[in-house]
């Protein structure tokens, strides 16, 4: 940060040998047969980044993923990523976006148009203080607010599950899943 506050000549050397790296690691993962990519904006989130800084680095960005040779997420990296979605949408590569759990949907759906996936929006490193009852009303709360948008996947923002989290609250997930699509199925609504 400090060298792209500061620095700016040296934060773009660092952030073009950087970016080359990148782009020879995913191409490498795409060629021996990874089906999608995660990008991790830990730097690139709301948390972190003004608007000003990210529309001055969307540039660098979207010249290493034009010259990425497969599908990428952009994931949030553990901060709020919808503030900043009108400047990280439509570039090459992405498909979707991974949103934190404090990210509002609707809001990152306006921001990025029909097209791409949104993912996420429950809350990993918080599963253990959760009953598995609180989790899955939580998420077919979510599911409900997401239920006119085809291309939203219900999933942990956190990629962070603490060891202590019990079975049956996990398994309140799918189970959530599982009953909004019944009760979807019981309406006459098979999409």
């Amino acid at each position: 940060m400090d060298r792209l506050l500061f620095h700016p000549d040296e934060a773009r050397a660092l952030l073009q040998k950087t970016s080359a790296h990148f782009v020879r690691w995913a191409n490498r993962l795409f060629a021996d047969g990874l089906p999608l990519g995660v990008l991790v904006g830990a730097f690139c989130n709301a948390d972190v980044l003004t608007p000003e800084l990210a529309t001055s680095l969307r540039p660098m960005l979207v010249d290493a993923l034009s010259q990425v040779r497969g599908p990428m997420v952009f994931h949030h990296g553990g901060g709020r990523l919808a503030r900043l979605l009108t400047i990280w949408k439509d570039m090459p590569a992405v498909v979707g976006y991974y949103m934190d759990h404090r990210d509002d949907l609707k809001q990152a759906r306006e921001a990025v148009g029909e097209t791409p996936v949104l993912l996420g929006n429950l809350n990993g490193p918080g599963l253990s203080a959760m009953t598995p009852e609180a989790l899955a009303a939580q998420a077919e709360a979510l599911l409900l607010q997401m239920d006119a948008d085809p291309r939203f996947v219900l999933g942990t923002s956190g990629a962070d599950i603490p060891l202590d989290v019990r079975e049956e609250t996990l398994l309140a997930i799918p189970r959530a899943i599982a009953r909004h699509a019944a009760d979807r199925a019981a309406a006459g609504d098979v999409g």
